[in-house]
């Protein structure tokens, strides 16, 4: 029988996979952002932070929460926080490739079913440094390869583009426990909100 793909179109319409999709559960100043390393979870502990802490000429790998840190990104039009997934620069001059980094949740996935993953993504707004956003999307099982990879990208400079979207299908024999891994290029840098995964109700 074929399989129509998920309609979802707004949180209320489906059943969210995601925790905190938003990053909205850290709390800070606006205006400013905190940074984790590897093996931390950003405030609210859904996600899990993975990078090597990578030292650049004019900037570190890094993966941070953001609050309206408008003299590098634009404002984010969904609720008040954002994340960046690469490196953080502090100044221009840096070349690619950067080191990976990445944020991870575990979810569960029903067999046969379609979701509905979209996103918000931009790069960074700072004139001195032209990288490019991109950012890849892997849904992994506990062993295997993934069942899902996807990346999604954005000129540099880009302010907000509208929800970046993608129907993912999971096989009917395939439900269970999963990793979703969100992680910059390496030729880029990943600036995201907005993270969603939902099935239609």
């Amino acid at each position: 029988m074929h399989q129509q793909p998920c309609n979802c179109t707004t949180r209320q319409s489906c059943t969210e996979i995601i925790q905190d999709g938003g990053f909205e559960q850290a709390s800070f100043t606006p205006g400013s952002y905190t940074s984790a390393t590897d093996g931390m979870t950003l405030d609210g502990g859904h996600w899990t932070v993975h990078t090597d802490g990578s030292r650049l000429a004019n900037g570190f790998a890094s993966v941070g929460v953001i609050n309206d840190y408008l003299s590098l990104f634009y404002k984010t039009p969904d609720g008040n926080n954002f994340v960046y997934i690469g490196y953080y620069p502090t100044g221009g001059g840096n070349a690619p490739p950067y080191p990976a980094c990445s944020i991870v949740q575990t979810i569960t996935l029903q067999g046969g079913r379609h979701y509905k993953l979209s996103l918000l993504e931009s790069a960074y707004k700072y004139t001195g440094d032209n990288t490019p956003g991109s950012i890849k999307v892997q849904i992994l099982p506990a062993s295997g390869p993934p069942i899902y990879t996807k990346s999604f990208s954005v000129p540099a400079y880009s302010n907000w583009v509208p929800k970046q979207d993608d129907d993912v299908f999971i096989p009917p024999t395939a439900g269970g426990s999963y990793q979703i891994v969100l992680s910059n290029d390496v030729n880029s840098v990943a600036v995201i909100d907005a993270v969603s995964l939902c099935e239609q109700n």
